[in-house]
């Protein structure tokens, strides 16, 4: 995240035979006692430190923890930091220094850029990577618990195309990830018919003035960010300079790698304001009851507050571990077979499942999120829970799971295909469990309106499925879904749902 020395004893022959007669009981003891070594490899110093220090420590909380219940396989774990400076030059470097300590996996790297050159550096030394990367480019190798560019791109063209611009000018670090999503969402909107300029942003420069009067010359509806902290700080405060007074006041959308702490910490509140952004907010600020006991236990520990990614590599360590006690083994193969396999396990950061084939988390956790007037970024509620709802729909519908679609939609529920006939509720249920076979699916340009207890969801879905033994197309269509809050518990029903035609367009 030493190779051990060997230590020769020398023994008077009136042992020898002892040691000789009893092999297998000095290597069950030495295995017993010997530690399991995980590196830890993230930009530990340099302008990303703080992101890299809340990563070992979520790893470090998690040894704590699993070394006070007796270790992983009754062996404790020891953690060994790796410090790439989130520098592409030290790709392999930190591969050799986690080799040489005897790390039988990896929890990092962080930056893409590092990641696309030692990735398959830590697989031909069999060490076991649970990286922390969101290129798509790092697919297959290994595997993560923390979102894809192909899963948070959809989340910012839904915004993008939400607010109605026609017209976006984009400020870009030329880097792996970020110029990878900004490439991404270029696409998605050139193909929608918005105008897009791109303009790049050199790290480390100390003022991006000129860069933010160059976007702004366009008169663009909206401006995206797509740097690392700290580049979207200075960008926010160029941009908020420039408007002051100006009649040009486009909305702003930061991408994930700006959500920091340290964005709040230097800007003004005006400032942070401004911008809307994609991603993950800061533990803190996650919900549920596994993430909020995360927070304690992460203050205990060190004092301080936990930041965005401490809680990604906390559940990396322990998805680590839970598959290595499956293999019961630190074997490459058996704990990387293991990994992959990893199914509905209880995260801080909520259920985690792997795909076996690209190694990445089914369902991500991404948000839009704005910062409130406490200076905290919080998540946009309406958007998550509509998102969080209509994938806990697919996913029933993709796991067969009969009593769990039961349970979740209302019995007073209707269906409409744009080419089958009105269903009610056990029909539809009839139909994905019996007749239906889906393989997977993808969710875009999702957006909610509430109205009372009512949750409107109007969305794009795009699913590789059989019905009655023939394979559909598999092509997009528009979809929209209504759930209702019940009164009593709280909790959110499935009351209709609608499958359209895609309209052909006229020239």
């Amino acid at each position: 995240m030493r190779k051990r020395s060997v230590l020769t004893t020398f023994v008077s022959a009136a042992v020898v035979s002892t040691v000789l007669a009893a092999p297998m009981q000095v290597s069950a003891v030495h295995a017993t006692t010997h530690p399991i070594v995980i590196a830890v490899e993230a930009p530990l110093s340099g302008p990303q430190a703080a992101n890299g220090k809340d990563m070992l420590r979520g790893v470090r909380l998690a040894a704590r923890q699993a070394n006070a219940n007796g270790g992983v396989l009754g062996r404790q774990v020891e953690v060994v930091p790796v410090d790439d400076k989130a520098n592409p030059d030290l790709a392999r470097a930190s591969v050799q220094k986690a080799a040489k300590a005897g790390a039988v996996a990896v929890i990092g790297p962080y930056n893409s850029s590092v990641g696309v050159a030692n990735l398959p550096l830590y697989l031909d030394r069999r060490i076991v990577p649970v990286h922390m990367t969101s290129s798509n480019d790092t697919d297959g190798q290994g595997v993560t618990v923390q979102p894809k560019n192909d899963q948070i791109s959809p989340v910012e063209f839904a915004f993008v195309k939400a607010s109605s611009a026609a017209s976006v000018a984009m400020l870009v670090d030329p880097s792996l990830y970020t110029q990878e999503m900004a490439d991404r969402l270029t696409d998605d909107l050139l193909a929608d018919g918005v105008a897009v300029r791109q303009i790049p942003i050199i790290e480390g420069q100390a003022d991006y003035t000129a860069e933010v009067s160059d976007a702004l010359a366009s008169d663009p509806d909206l401006i995206y960010v797509s740097t690392y902290f700290p580049e979207g700080t200075k960008i926010a405060v160029a941009l908020e300079a420039a408007s002051a007074g100006s009649a040009t006041d486009p909305t702003c959308l930061m991408g994930l790698a700006n959500v920091d702490p340290g964005f709040i910490a230097q800007t003004s509140l005006t400032q942070a304001q401004r911008c809307s952004f994609s991603g993950i907010p800061t533990a803190a600020q996650m919900p549920g009851a596994r993430a909020a006991k995360f927070v304690k236990e992460y203050r205990s520990a060190f004092d301080k507050e936990p930041g965005v990614w401490g809680i990604f590599t906390y559940d990396s360590a322990n998805v680590l571990f839970a598959a290595i006690e499956q293999a019961g083994s630190t074997a490459f193969a058996p704990v990387l077979k293991n990994v992959q396999k990893t199914k509905d396990f209880a995260g801080a950061t909520g259920t985690i499942t792997i795909d076996p084939l690209t190694g990445n988390r089914r369902v991500v956790p991404v948000y839009i999120l704005t910062v409130d007037n406490r200076n905290n970024f919080i998540v946009d509620q309406l958007q998550s829970d509509a998102r969080r709802l209509v994938n806990k729909m697919w996913t029933l519908a993709q796991n067969n799971d009969e009593a769990g679609l039961e349970a979740f939609i209302n019995p007073q529920f209707q269906a409409q295909d744009a080419d089958q006939p009105r269903w009610n509720k056990q029909q539809f249920v009839d139909i994905l469990v019996n007749q239906e076979e889906l393989s997977s699916y993808t969710l875009s340009d999702l957006r909610a309106t509430r109205s009372g207890s009512t949750i409107v969801v109007t969305y794009t879905a795009a699913a590789s499925q059989i019905v009655e033994g023939k394979q559909l197309s598999g092509a997009p269509k528009p979809r929209m879904t209504v759930f209702v809050q019940s009164p009593t518990t709280g909790d959110y029903s499935v009351m209709s749902h609608s499958s359209f035609n895609v309209v052909a367009t006229q020239n």
